[in-house]
C-alpha cells in the first residue's frame, strides 16, 4: 500500500447500499476498521461480479483495481470502512464513473 495517498472513512447506515462507483486507473483498497461490510466488485467490461465480507476481526485489506465498479453495505450498526486511494482527490473526481443499481443489481 505504498501508492496509497489519500484516506477516508465511511460510516454509512445500515440498510443503505453505496453502489455503483467505478474508476478505469484508480485502485481502492478496503478495510473494516469496525463491524462488518458486504463490498463488491463488477468488472466494467464484463459485468463479472465477485463479492467479499470484510471484518474487524479479520485483518484483510481488499484491493480493488482500476477497471472495476465497487459498492458496499455495512451489515452492523456503526460499521467504519476505511478506504486507502492511489489518487489524489481531483485526480480521482477526474476518473470517476457512476453506475445505477437499477443497472447492475445488487
Amino acid at each position: 500500500m505504498s501508492q496509497v495517498v489519500r484516506m477516508y472513512c465511511v460510516k454509512p447506515d445500515l440498510g443503505i447500499i453505496r453502489a455503483w462507483q467505478g474508476h478505469q486507473k484508480e485502485t481502492k483498497w478496503f478495510y473494516a476498521a469496525k463491524g462488518s461490510f458486504l463490498v463488491k466488485m463488477v468488472e466494467m467490461d464484463s459485468l463479472v461480479k465477485k463479492e467479499y465480507l470484510l471484518k474487524d476481526t479479520e485483518s484483510i485489506v481488499l484491493e480493488i483495481k482500476g477497471g472495476h465498479y465497487n459498492g458496499f453495505e455495512a451489515l452492523e450498526v456503526g460499521s467504519v470502512l476505511m478506504v486507502f486511494s492511489d489518487f489524489g482527490l481531483e485526480e480521482s473526481k477526474g476518473d470517476d464513473f457512476r453506475e445505477s443499481l437499477e443497472n447492475i443489481n445488487w
